[in-house]
């Protein structure tokens, strides 16, 4: 799959920060990005050696605008956190190699990135923040990944001029306008990526449909108000790779999943849903499935279908013994089974590991 198992990690690391969600999660994923912090030092006359990979920003030093204690050229990662007033304009001039940008809690008159400015500028995060002003100029060269957490637009008419853009996630935004920003997403070539995080949605615009190079989607947190079963009809022409679920609220997954027939990961953690439909069998594409901290208490038989799935994700969930289907299911490499109740003593997982003699049964790092 193209998204790697490190995105699923920085953006459930960014979910927990804010407090949408619970910790989690399950096996070898957690889901998709936050923004972590890098500093580089050293200068080189090559936009590929300039750029950094932003994939391997955990864990790294950060500078905490406005920086004092070096040189603006060596700011790549900048953090700024409600230091400023409402009349005070950001500037981000001096920080010329600015590669990954955070706003959080802060208010401002004016923000304004310039591109021209900022020639390796990669990543935007938006957090509650205000400000009168929002002004991107120049070209977009490198800008792949936009964050928004809380609203901050009336509108998303300005999306239609980051042509560079791969990644977008919005968290937490009560009331977005779905059609507005579906819309000016359909102007973006390169977006691959797309998650609503608490975006109080009721259902998909058919414009949505359109979205075709979609390779990551994540409908996170919906309440059982949204309609999964005309999100589904859709994007069933979208070619997913990969459909996070992560913490819906509805308990029951619509039977015409069945339609999505093309993805390769599908991922629950931490939903109510407590069954899921034979027509997940459908899905023989399937590679990896993860239900984590969800409500399931049962599998369809049907899922003797997915011959080319590798992982199955299902503990903790709500089982109360080893479902029947799971000794047919001999091509597993990895599986999890059990739940908070029932946690399968060895004795009681040794026929199941007789069975499937290539599946790591589990395993848990042993």
């Amino acid at each position: 799959m193209q998204l790697r198992k490190a995105e699923l990690l920085r953006l459930e690391n960014n979910v927990k920060e804010h407090n949408i969600v619970k910790a989690h999660f399950t096996m070898t994923h957690v889901k998709f990005f936050a923004l972590a912090w890098l500093l580089i030092s050293g200068h080189t006359s090559h936009a590929q050696e300039k750029l950094i990979d932003l994939d391997k920003t955990d864990d790294m030093k950060k500078h905490v605008y406005p920086v004092k204690t070096s040189p603006p050229e060596d700011v790549v990662l900048l953090n700024v956190s409600g230091t400023v007033t409402s009349r005070t304009p950001l500037n981000l001039a001096p920080y010329k190699n600015l590669q990954v940008l955070r706003i959080e809690n802060s208010k401002f008159s004016v923000i304004e990135i310039d591109f021209d400015n900022h020639p390796f500028f990669q990543s935007l995060y938006f957090s509650n923040t205000s400000f009168d002003t929002l002004i991107f100029k120049g070209t977009p060269r490198h800008f792949k990944q936009l964050y928004l957490y809380d609203r901050h637009f009336y509108n998303y008419d300005f999306l239609k001029n980051l042509q560079s853009l791969e990644e977008v996630c919005i968290l937490d935004t009560l009331n977005i306008d779905i059609d507005n920003f579906t819309e000016n997403l359909l102007g973006l070539p390169k977006l691959h990526s797309l998650s609503f995080y608490d975006c109080n949605l009721r259902t998909l615009p058919a414009s949505f449909a359109k979205l075709r190079k979609l390779d990551w989607l994540s409908l996170a947190h919906m309440d059982s108000a949204f309609n999964m079963a005309q999100a589904f009809e859709c994007i069933r022409n979208i070619q997913l790779n990969n459909l996070d679920l992560y913490g819906c609220r509805g308990t029951r997954l619509p039977p015409n999943i069945s339609v999505l027939t093309h993805i390769k990961g599908l991922y629950m953690a931490e939903s109510n849903f407590t069954m899921l439909p034979a027509g997940i069998g459908e899905l023989t594409q399937l590679e990896e499935i993860h239900a984590s901290m969800s409500s399931l208490d049962s599998i369809p038989e049907s899922m003797v279908k997915l011959t080319k799935l590798k992982v199955l994700g299902l503990m903790p969930c709500n089982f109360k013994s080893i479902p029947a289907v799971l000794y047919k299911m001999t091509w597993l490499k990895e599986l999890e089974v059990g739940s908070m109740e029932w946690w399968p003593t060895d004795e009681e997982l040794k026929p199941l590991r007789k069975t499937l003699k290539h599946t790591k049964v589990n395993n848990f790092g042993r």
